[in-house]
């Protein structure tokens, strides 16, 4: 991941061994970056992306396309 990301948000089941690995995986390689495990758009909230500009979305292999442009979705209404 880049050096210049600020946030990474990481879609999918939270009982996902794929998921939760890629969370995981995150939080161990970005020490300078958040990094949030959401399962739906509630899970979101101002305060996760406030005063970053560059946020990174991945997801785990079974989570459905739907629930990823949900949560992008709401991220480009948070940043506004």
């Amino acid at each position: 991941i880049e050096a210049d990301v600020d946030a990474v948000c990481v879609v999918g089941n939270k009982n996902s061994s794929n998921t939760k690995r890629l969370y995981e995986i995150s939080l161990n390689n970005n020490k300078k970056a958040s990094t949030y495990l959401v399962s739906s758009e509630s899970d979101l909230n101002l305060d996760m992306i406030a005063n970053k500009q560059h946020v990174v979305i991945t997801s785990g292999t079974s989570t459905p396309l739907e629930v990823i442009d949900s949560i992008y979705k709401k991220l480009e209404l948070l940043s506004k």
